[in-house]
């Protein structure tokens, strides 16, 4: 029968399915990304958005980081043209699907949400640049 009895039973996904966007971070723990707009230029939706600061920690001059990075989920359409769009792969999709939201406000997520929780193994990885 096509019927499952979610949430005992769970539907296979494929390993590329393409769930909750994650901010990767590097190995001392800062976010991977470089505020460079290239993901929220990329975005048919138009549903992210960025404000950059400088980065004083960074050992190039001028090098920015992201200070605020918000996603609003109900206008995402989960296309994964912004994991494409990022060239230094900060951004990159789990395979979480299960996403509730009461108010509109709790859908837009920022940093604290999307940033990596434990190592890149531990994370539940969907869709991600071939690359």
């Amino acid at each position: 029968m096509p019927t499952i009895q979610y949430p005992e039973e769970r539907r296979a996904y494929s390993s590329r399915f393409r769930g909750l966007h994650v901010l990767t971070v590097k190995p001392d723990g800062q976010i991977r990304c470089t505020s460079c707009m290239l993901c929220a230029t990329a975005c048919p939706a138009d549903c992210i958005s960025i404000v950059a600061e400088e980065d004083p920690e960074a050992t190039v001059e001028w090098e920015k980081r992201p200070l605020s990075f918000e996603i609003d989920l109900l206008r995402c359409v989960f296309c994964g043209y912004c994991v494409d769009a990022c060239p230094k792969q900060a951004l990159i999709m789990s395979r979480q699907h299960e996403m509730t939201f009461v108010t509109r406000e709790e859908a837009v997520v920022g940093i604290d949400v999307l940033r990596q929780k434990g190592s890149i193994e531990d994370e539940d990885i969907g869709y991600r640049p071939y690359y």
